[in-house]
């Protein structure tokens, strides 16, 4: 999914088809991906080199890490529970 707003996420209500938040992150967003329990959105920023992570219940950045350079795609697996599941 690409953004084309410089330095935001947006956060859209699906039923009323309406952005209900924006979301400042880094410097060209351009993936975004969700956590398996749906709690955290880590988003790619091409221009800085760093990932922004989202709380998707505060909807506000947590943490921005560094990426290395221009980063642009990004998958998040879930981990094995303890039984290796």
């Amino acid at each position: 999914m690409r953004f084309y707003n410089k330095w935001t996420v947006s956060v859209i209500d699906t039923e009323k088809n309406k952005v209900i938040k924006t979301i400042q992150v880094g410097e060209e967003p351009v993936e975004i991906d969700l956590t398996p329990d749906g709690k955290l959105a880590v988003v790619t920023n091409f221009d800085d080199d760093t990932i922004s992570v989202i709380d998707t219940k505060k909807n506000k950045v947590i943490k921005t890490l560094p990426a290395g350079d221009s980063p642009v795609s990004i998958a998040i697996l879930s981990r094995f529970d303890e039984e290796g599941k």
